[in-house]
């Protein structure tokens, strides 16, 4: 056998461990009951909602409260096809479905990418493991992850037809950043903006009409976004990151800081990593050492898009057009495009420990991702059992006067209620996707309700009183003794049930 042998059978076994390990990156999603993101419960009861109002039968509390808005809005993907899953399979069975598609998406998008630029470039898609079940996954924004994996694919698609731009290529493409829109509208700009620059660097004197055609084909996808400037606020919002937060956020990959801060050194080994690789890449592969000049390589194309993708972190404020959290949702995005761009040439013995040293930092972020995940499920079963005394189609208000632990980034309780109202199809005055016009299902227009704010930031000045006729139940979590909101609810309301800090208010009569 030659030296060569154990490197060919490597490269045959790799594939195959890489869709091994995509498969056990679902465990944690399969081994609980409910899925523990901060908005997951809320997407999946909209999204009932959502099968409910267009061709379901829905109870005339749920009527009146809610309608559909019928406009091309982003977040119709998550919804849509979670609706549609409802309808073949449990609730819970969808969520996980969705969420399952969401991880292969990512992880398969970003090898394809690294594979469409170099085929040998496929092993560093391996680092996308650790990023899987990163802040914004866990926070619940599915569809914008699912957005950044449709990105990725769009690229990719892209870079490999970049020469043949015939009608399947546009076909293709255009689906795929259709799809990109209704996932989030941020990924579709992210991805025209990696293709747009792309194209400039790739442009060349010779062929320049057949790369023209590149423009025609992606003109449909600027009809959406425009009507999306135009009938939205464009307003910036949130307090802006002073410079030790804005960059120690990106450059220690702070994004996988979900459960506890021991995620903090993962995250800057992992940012390490990328630089050492970035800065081998630069030496080993850029450089002909013999006559000491630079030398390029279609890839190097792809150095420029995570350049500015940084500077358009440095730039975003951090809300807009009434979207939060847009620096950790862009903090990512130059990672990724640096794997496609990394070569580094190694050596012979770095090269053969790449792949099993990936493996194994894979393995333990999927053991510690599994194990909090067992554990939150618990927490998720404690918090629901004392919804189970609401009454069927009742009106109710959830208050959580405690969210999350202290050193968590995520609090998988915020809209935990929902499942409890999707269950017993209650009607969720704390359904803040309703609120606002982000989603497909909102409150109907001049309906009298609770203050979606104060229930989200302020629960503590929720007033009982004003709202008693409209809200049946009241479920309250970690209540303060001696609060008004507690005397006020003793007054209008009974206690019915109360397990560790859940308690459970019907209004006086309803018993």
């Amino acid at each position: 056998m030659t030296a060569a042998a154990p490197r060919a059978a490597g490269r045959r076994l790799e594939p195959a461990f890489f869709a091994l390990f995509v498969l056990l990156y679902l465990l944690p999603l399969w081994a609980v009951e409910r899925v523990p993101t901060n908005d997951g419960p809320s997407h999946l009861y909209n999204a009932w909602l959502l099968r409910e109002l267009a061709w379901g039968d829905p109870h005339p509390a749920l009527d009146a409260a809610y309608d559909v808005r019928a406009e091309p809005i982003p977040n119709w993907l998550g919804h849509a096809a979670l609706a549609l899953l409802m309808s073949v399979v449990p609730p819970a069975a969808a969520e996980k479905l969705l969420l399952s598609a969401c991880i292969v998406l990512f992880l398969l998008a970003l090898r394809y990418l690294a594979a469409s630029v170099e085929p040998e470039a496929r092993r560093w898609a391996w680092l996308g493991f650790p990023l899987a079940y990163n802040f914004l996954f866990q926070v619940g924004f599915t569809n914008y992850c699912f957005g950044l994996g449709l990105a990725m694919l769009a690229v990719g698609v892209w870079w490999r037809r970049r020469e043949r731009p015939g009608p399947a290529t546009a076909l293709l493409l255009n689906l795929l950043l259709l799809l990109a829109y209704f996932a989030h509208v941020l990924a579709l700009a992210l991805a025209l903006g990696a293709i747009g620059v792309l194209w400039l660097v790739t442009l060349r004197r010779a062929g320049w009409r057949r790369h023209l055609l590149h423009l025609a084909i992606l003109a449909p996808q600027a009809l959406l976004p425009l009507w999306f400037l135009v009938t939205r606020s464009l307003a910036p919002a949130g307090r802006e990151w002073a410079g030790e937060q804005l960059w120690g956020y990106l450059l220690g990959l702070e994004v996988l800081w979900t459960f506890d801060r021991g995620q903090l050194p993962l995250g800057r080994a992992l940012a390490l990593l990328w630089g050492g690789l970035a800065l081998a890449t630069l030496l080993r592969e850029n450089v002909d050492w013999a006559r000491r000049r630079p030398r390029a390589r279609p890839a190097d194309a792809f150095l420029l898009p995570a350049v500015l993708a940084v500077a358009l972190y440095a730039w975003a404020p951090p809300g807009l057009a009434g979207g939060i959290l847009v620096k950790p949702r862009l903090s990512l995005v130059p990672y990724l495009f640096l794997v496609p761009w990394f070569s580094p040439r190694l050596g012979r013995w770095l090269e053969r420990l790449a792949v099993p040293a990936f493996v194994l930092l894979a393995a333990g972020v999927l053991v510690y991702q599994l194990r909090w995940y067992r554990r939150l499920d618990g927490e998720m079963r404690a918090f629901l059992r004392p919804l189970a005394a609401v009454p069927r189609h009742a009106r109710f208000v959830p208050l959580l006067f405690q969210r999350r632990r202290p050193e968590a980034r995520v609090a998988p309780l915020y809209h935990a209620a929902a499942y409890a109202a999707l269950e017993r199809e209650l009607v969720d005055w704390g359904n803040y996707e309703a609120g606002t016009d982000h989603f497909p299902v909102r409150f109907a227009p001049g309906l009298p309700r609770p203050d979606i704010w104060t229930l989200e930031t302020r629960p503590i000045g929720y007033r009982v009183g004003v709202h008693r006729d409209r809200v049946d139940a009241v479920y309250a979590w970690h209540l303060p003794a001696g609060s008004a909101v507690a005397r006020r609810l003793r007054r209008d309301y009974d206690l019915v049930r109360e397990e560790g800090p859940g308690r459970v208010y019907l209004r006086k009569g309803l018993r």
